[in-house]
């Protein structure tokens, strides 16, 4: 993750933002939540059933 984000506004740049350590550590469970999200995908379309 950056340092920086940019926020977008009307097609263009809004703000600019320092990423906080907070925000980080956030990043991490929102990446693991997204893996196990893509792998029930892949399971389901691989004729997968989910009960």
């Amino acid at each position: 993750m950056a340092n920086k984000r940019v926020v977008m506004k009307n097609g263009g740049m809004y703000k600019l933002y320092q990423t906080t350590p907070k925000e980080k550590e956030l990043l991490k469970t929102l990446v693991s939540i997204e893996d196990n999200i893509s792998q029930l995908r892949d399971y389901m379309r691989n004729s997968g059933t989910i009960n």
